[in-house]
């Protein structure tokens, strides 16, 4: 994989743009000061600095003071699974609350308009969520899903296999 896929994987997850150069530039570097990481990064010192704290606040850059300076490292990426997970608890311990709170209109039919990559990925969670056991039509004018959202085409696929589900695709034709 490559640093810029790489980078925004990171970003994708929850990171900042700088935040995912800084974290990327220090894992590679192992250890280092806030110049070198900025100089390395290719970004301003000031911006660098920014990326360090919010790094060190979610937990995933720490440092030591060596004759009164700075030097930064990571600790394991392993703490991007943990903060996954974390947040994952916190949005699990209000679902309820949240589910009690949602009406949705009934009755009524409308039309939901969904933009980007994430709004493809609510759809296809939709999918997998409303058609247990059901066969499923897609109508897709590129055919590139595999191409265009290779990390989530497995998680995808494997939802689709267990929950039974039988889709049938209809493509524009180029």
């Amino acid at each position: 994989m490559s640093y810029e896929e790489l980078r925004l994987t990171l970003e994708k997850y929850g990171l900042s743009h700088n935040e995912a150069k800084v974290y990327l530039t220090l894992l590679n570097l192992g250890s280092a000061m806030a110049g070198k990481i900025a100089k390395e990064a290719m970004m301003d010192r000031t911006s660098c600095y920014d990326a360090l704290k919010k790094l060190v606040k979610r937990g995933l850059v720490v440092y030591a003071l060596e004759a009164n300076r700075k030097l930064f490292k990571t600790i394991s990426p392993d703490r991007l699974v943990g903060i996954l997970k974390e947040k994952e608890e916190e949005i699990s311990e209000i679902m309820p609350q949240l589910k009690e709170i949602y009406r949705p209109e009934k009755g009524k039919s409308n039309v939901t308009m969904f933009k980007g990559y994430k709004g493809l990925k609510s759809v296809f969670e939709d999918i997998l969520e409303s058609a247990k056991g059901k066969d499923n039509l897609v109508i897709d004018s590129s055919g590139k899903f595999k191409e265009k959202m290779p990390y989530y085409v497995p998680h995808y696929v494997k939802g689709l296999e267990k929950n039974k589900i039988k889709v049938s695709h209809i493509l524009r034709r180029e």
